[in-house]
């Protein structure tokens, strides 16, 4: 039941919105345990929802393209929106130290541009290699070659 694409993707969606609400994290820095369970959680979420993307039929291409669409989508955009804010959100890292002299806003907005870039990457290119493979199944040169073709015109 979870590994379906649908609810694969709710449930990677839903968890991964969960952890970037900044009380969230605040609570998953205070709390070994629930800092374990975050990381717990979103690597499930991953592997249900790739192994889900991976496992699909060859007929499931619509709903594969759908779910890796939305969460491109999701993840571009969260990210701009950690990237290009003026206002740091994760105020619970400020006791924390911050690496190499950057301020809260600036770790913040590096973690958006990755978030955007390299993320969203990912799904993007699992995206067009989906679609590739679709363009180049035997089931679609089939119905291709099965279609009516208007004398003249090149198949």
């Amino acid at each position: 039941f979870v590994t379906r694409i649908d609810v694969a993707t709710i449930l990677q969606l839903l968890v991964f919105t969960l952890w970037h609400i900044p009380a969230a994290i605040a609570l998953s820095l205070e709390n070994d345990f629930v800092h374990w369970l975050m990381h717990g959680s979103m690597l499930a979420a991953g592997l249900l929802f790739w192994t889900a993307i991976l496992r699909m039929r060859s007929d499931e291409f619509g709903s594969a393209i759908l779910a890796l669409f939305v969460n491109f989508k999701f993840s571009l955009v969260l990210g701009a929106l950690l990237a290009f804010s003026s206002r740091a959100f994760y105020e619970s890292y400020l006791d924390r130290g911050l690496p190499w002299g950057v301020t809260l806003l600036e770790d913040q907005q590096l973690a958006g541009v990755l978030m955007m870039v390299v993320q969203s990457m990912m799904y993007l290119l699992a995206l067009v290699i989906r679609v590739a493979v679709l363009l180049r199944s035997p089931e679609r040169r089939v119905a291709t070659s099965l279609m009516p073709q208007c004398e003249g015109l090149p198949r």
